[in-house]
């Protein structure tokens, strides 16, 4: 009665996980789990097995079978399990066995652990010969080499696993990607720089190209307008109209200016010796010369302004000193 009693309280108790579900993260846990990160994947403990005996002719196809077995056997030794053939993304261990040229009977054979660009991974290669050999001893030397080399692909996945990972760069139009190595422009459904594959080098290559006439220095397609990358047509030397008729005004004005600075500061001075009473006034007449020659000048600079073309071919510097002040104009015609 004490053994039951136990027993049901246990199973009470316990937590039960049902068959064929694994461990189940309770509903309040969930935000625990950490999801995969698709820009930095992982391998997982799985590899791909290539036999190649073709060169051994009729025989060759029942060799790669026993072969199989003896490699797989090795394979599952290093706690490692078997992926799909078609698998692009997991290692590859390449297995080639060749009979030995000449009058030499027997065979050599090479060993190649591939993945991704690295073909072989590092010290993931293996050469033999087995001269005068039987079958059955060329399959254990095989199985032997293989052997020696999964510790090699064992380090290999525990160091890609762990590399830094490079963040995935994310964009929304061609302006983020100014300056990344992966290219100027930008796809907009993934988000991610990317250097597209030169349209045109000049601007010939884009004569009758729907997106421009112009090919962009930088990213080498064809654009309109001013993205194109190519510089404005040079203006036409010399000045035109404006720009005369403005400096002919700023020379007026100048002059008046002065002028009229000159009659403003002369003092009153008597017309007469003895007629004290009577003086000569030039403030008034020099306010108005010096208003006239100030309208004339800025109406010169505001027509030089705008004669002016997109590159400037002159330039006017006020100079200003203790007793006057001028306008010095320095350009080309």
């Amino acid at each position: 009665m004490f053994v039951a009693t136990t027993l049901v309280l246990s199973l009470a108790l316990s937590p039960v996980t049902p068959l064929g579900l694994g461990s189940v993260v309770p509903q309040a846990h969930a935000w625990m789990a950490v999801a995969p990160d698709p820009a930095c994947p992982k391998l997982e403990p799985r590899v791909v097995l290539q036999i190649d005996t073709q060169a051994l002719g009729a025989g060759g196809e029942g060799v790669a079978n026993r072969l199989r077995v003896a490699a797989e056997r090795e394979i599952q030794g290093f706690d490692l399990m078997l992926g799909p053939p078609t698998a692009q993304e997991l290692p590859v261990v390449v297995i080639k066995v060749v009979p030995l040229p000449g009058e030499d009977e027997g065979f050599s054979y090479t060993i190649d652990i591939n993945h991704a660009a690295e073909k072989p991974i590092k010290d993931g290669s293996s050469v033999g010969e087995c001269k005068l050999c039987i079958e059955s001893e060329v399959l254990e030397k095989v199985a032997g080499s293989t052997r020696a080399l999964l510790p090699k692909l064992r380090a290999h996945i525990t160091d890609f696993n762990n590399r830094p990972c490079k963040p995935e760069i994310r964009c929304k139009s061609d302006a983020d990607c100014n300056g990344s190595a992966e290219g100027p422009r930008c796809n907009l459904e993934t988000g991610v720089c990317f250097r597209p594959k030169p349209e045109c080098e000049t601007d010939a290559d884009c004569v009758g190209n729907a997106h421009g006439p112009t090919c962009h220095k930088v990213i080498k397609a064809c654009v309109k307008g001013k993205d194109g990358g190519q510089p404005p047509p040079p203006p036409p030397p010399g000045m035109n109209t404006k720009q005369k008729a403005g400096i002919g005004l700023m020379v007026a004005g100048a002059v008046g200016v002065g002028a009229g600075i000159g009659l403003v500061a002369r003092k009153p001075s008597p017309t007469g010796t003895y007629e004290a009473w009577s003086t000569l006034e030039t403030q008034k007449p020099g306010y108005a010369v010096l208003a006239v020659g100030g309208a004339a000048l800025v109406t010169g600079v505001v027509l030089f302004v705008l004669g002016r073309r997109d590159r400037s071919r002159s330039q006017v510097t006020p100079v200003a000193s203790m007793n006057s002040w001028s306008l010095v104009w320095t350009g080309r015609f």
